[in-house]
């Protein structure tokens, strides 16, 4: 098993995939939760909560006896992750989020 990859390794369309799986996922949180905490430590709260779940999900993937859970559980939570962040970045760039 490798420990580590690099970023050359990666391919263009693989990345333009991703993101267009983080977009929809983001698509889908504006639509489900319109409304997002103005306030930065609340709004990172919530992110910090969705890379939780990331690990959470690893270490199921991981460390389970039986195969653990599935792969695609923690793909399912690093996209929630990344939307998150992605709705942070957005919110301060626009002065919506901010002390």
């Amino acid at each position: 098993m490798k420990n580590k990859f690099s970023h050359e390794e990666m391919k263009t369309s693989e990345i333009k995939n991703i993101i267009f799986l983080i977009e929809n996922e983001l698509e889908g949180a504006l639509h489900k939760h319109p409304k997002f905490p103005c306030d930065p430590v609340r709004a990172v709260a919530i992110m910090a909560e969705e890379a939780g779940e990331a690990i959470q999900a690893a270490n199921d993937w991981v460390y389970i006896e039986d195969g653990g859970g599935p792969p695609y559980e923690l793909e399912t939570e690093l996209l929630q992750t990344a939307a998150t962040c992605i709705r942070i970045l957005k919110g301060i760039e626009t002065g919506d989020i901010k002390p």
